[in-house]
């Protein structure tokens, strides 16, 4: 969920060679409640004692992840696949970066729009429902 630099990189470079690590962050996004998520993040900050920095990234950023609880399991689901997002980003960064310059919002949101109605032609993966979330 976020990218971390020096000793946060550490702990979460060390999380990554842990086999439970993984699944510990998962029970949390894959809560079905911001209640249950919250249960698993207490459960997760026991656990994981010696890197408290995974989880002060999660208090910390706690109101912005909590919106996404609202949306059904499917949709959540297509959110947490990063590597379509970030790809869809990617593609809305060169677009703004080569435009350069735009005369108002306006002009900007526009150019957005159209770069992701054509990003979405391109999207050939549905999304599975009734699946595990």
């Amino acid at each position: 969920m976020h990218r971390a630099s020096g000793a946060g990189l550490a702990e979460l470079r060390a999380l990554e060679t842990a086999q439970a690590g993984g699944a510990d962050l998962q029970s949390i996004y894959r809560a079905a409640t911001v209640a249950e998520a919250e249960q698993q993040l207490a459960e997760l900050e026991t656990k994981w004692k010696a890197y408290p920095s995974v989880s002060q990234v999660w208090r910390r950023n706690w109101a912005r992840i909590t919106p996404f609880f609202q949306y059904p399991p499917d949709i959540r689901r297509a959110i947490y696949t990063t590597n379509s997002v970030e790809s869809l980003n990617r593609s809305l960064r060169k677009i703004i970066k080569t435009r350069g310059g735009f005369p108002n919002q306006e002009a900007a949101l526009k150019l957005l729009f159209l770069a992701l109605r054509q990003a979405a032609k391109k999207w050939t993966m549905p999304i599975i429902t009734g699946g595990k979330p």
